[in-house]
């Protein structure tokens, strides 16, 4: 985003430059270094504040459940949950198959119900509980995605920020034709394509370079070139996911979900697009270790 005046432009840039290098210094240590008990626990938090700023987001509007529990009862809902859940997580008590049915509940989710809802307008109508649903199911994913390997969480984490980044940038030189204006007007169907590009160019990298395990070279050793199946059913994920708070923001006019992050906004519009990629590309792993 470019500002008018530069001194404001620079201040922004610093903010940013300085939140993203406190983040990677609580985050990375404890990714690389950390227990799985301490990663869970680190990133449960992060999912609290997420959970805060959506509620913050739709209490404005107009629906029952909104005028009933206020957010901080949505963010000790959310921890009640999160608790249990690294209860049943690290006592091993959790059912067969949980797992399995949270991916392919959010995903049918994603799938069936994010674009009516954004088509039509009505994301701010959200049920609460839906929203803890998808965020638990993506901090679930975090979790499960980490315990395989770190270099396995990294691939779907890279895979999201090169479909951004990419999509940008080709986005900003050549873009013409409008992905969703009425959502997000800045993105643009040149865009998306420039991010298939970024997401294969990834791919390539992770499999020929990268010595850990990850998903995109389980997927090829899989798939092999089918494997650009999953990873473009990603990239269509991470734009919905993108679009979805944004059309959420829009409702309520708002630019950000919060100021938590300073110059990048709030937790939410950082994870916006890993909110139903993460589940997915568990879901995916799921099958694709049954071939």
């Amino acid at each position: 985003m470019g500002y008018a005046d530069p001194v404001i432009g620079e201040t922004m840039l610093i903010r940013r430059l300085f939140t993203a290098a406190a983040l990677a210094a609580v985050l990375l240590p404890i990714l690389f270094l950390g227990s799985a008990w301490w990663w869970a626990s680190v990133t449960l938090i992060f999912l609290l504040a997420a959970s805060w700023e959506w509620q913050r987001l739709i209490k404005p509007m107009p629906f029952q459940l909104s005028r009933v529990m206020t957010w901080p009862r949505g963010v000790v809902v959310m921890a009640v949950i999160g608790g249990l859940t690294l209860y049943g997580l690290f006592s091993n008590i959790t059912p067969a198959y949980f797992d399995l049915f949270l991916y392919c509940a959010v995903s049918l989710f994603w799938i069936v119900a994010a674009i009516p809802l954004m088509r039509y307008q009505q994301v701010h109508r959200l049920s609460l509980w839906v929203v803890l649903f998808l965020l638990l199911a993506a901090w679930w994913a975090v979790i499960a995605a980490r315990a395989i390997g770190i270099g396995y969480l990294l691939s779907i984490i890279f895979l999201v920020i090169a479909a951004d980044s990419f999509a940008y940038f080709v986005g900003r030189a050549i873009g013409r034709h409008k992905l969703a204006p009425t959502i997000s007007p800045g993105k643009t169907i040149e865009g998306v394509l420039g991010g298939a590009v970024g997401v294969l160019l990834t791919a390539a990298i992770f499999i020929q370079y990268v010595p850990w395990d990850n998903f995109f070279r389980l997927s090829w050793q899989k798939l092999g070139y089918f494997a650009c199946l999953p990873w473009l059913t990603l990239l269509f994920f991470s734009v919905v996911g993108d679009l979805f708070e944004s059309a959420l923001k829009r409702a309520v006019n708002v630019k950000d979900s919060s100021q938590l992050l300073p110059g990048h906004g709030g937790v939410l519009d950082r994870i916006d697009a890993l909110l139903p990629t993460l589940p997915l590309a568990m879901l995916i792993t799921y099958f694709l270790n049954q071939l």
